[in-house]
């Protein structure tokens, strides 16, 4: 998706949002549910290799504070 054409990419998202509302306290991202729960039902294969994954050996000590 990132290295997709950036007419595809708005494309796919208008499918998700219709609009950002930004207000003094909030953010809302309005969009049609119907679209959202496809989405979320059909899953995406991709999207495991895009987040980084849990690793306990990332911090040198136990404790970042220390």
């Amino acid at each position: 998706m990132r290295s997709a054409d950036p007419a595809f990419r708005r494309a796919w998202l208008h499918l998700f949002v219709d609009r950002v509302v930004i207000g003094p306290d909030e953010i809302r991202i309005p969009g049609p549910k119907q679209a959202l729960a496809e989405g979320l039902v059909q899953g995406n294969v991709n999207a495991g290799t895009m987040v980084p994954s849990f690793d306990r050996k990332w911090r040198a000590r136990h404790d970042s504070n220390v």
